[in-house]
């Protein structure tokens, strides 16, 4: 998916360890998160804060499970820009080849797109010999601060 959108933050990392890392509820997030938050009963509160995000300007893609019997998820499914389910089951572990298995559940992305934030990709050209070529994202508008 970062092929697709080009994340810059990442809110609740595999890593994540509330003793040592940055509490993702609680800070503010980067343009573009990628979240594949815990999925216990505080999947919600991860929910609000990237709704919360999202109407900030900023891209939130989640990855959920398809608990189509929860009342959060048909909440933020009407509240998304975009659903897409994923086909079959994704495989899970604990980050080794060794200890990898398939989710006992179906999953699905969960996009959020803020309206300027319509991704054109282009390649710069100037004067610069260092950025000369190279390739970049913008948003949708004019804006100095909608480009990254």
């Amino acid at each position: 998916m970062n092929e697709e959108f080009y994340f810059d933050y990442d809110p609740c990392p595999l890593d994540y360890d509330k003793s040592t890392t940055v509490d993702g509820l609680e800070v503010e997030w980067g343009a573009r998160n990628y979240v594949n938050p815990p999925y216990g009963r505080e999947l919600i509160n991860w929910l609000k804060k990237g709704y919360e995000e999202y109407k900030k300007d900023k891209l939130v893609v989640f990855l959920l499970p398809v608990w189509s019997d929860t009342d959060w998820f048909h909440e933020y499914v009407e509240k998304a820009t975009e659903f897409r389910f994923i086909r079959g089951r994704i495989m899970c572990g604990d980050g080794t080849q060794h200890a990898r298995f398939p989710a006992p559940f179906p999953s699905c992305i969960l996009i959020f797109t803020p309206d300027c934030m319509t991704l054109t990709k282009g390649v710069k050209l100037g004067a610069n010999s260092e950025e000369n070529g190279k390739e970049y994202w913008t948003k949708g508008c004019e804006h100095f601060e909608c480009m990254f």
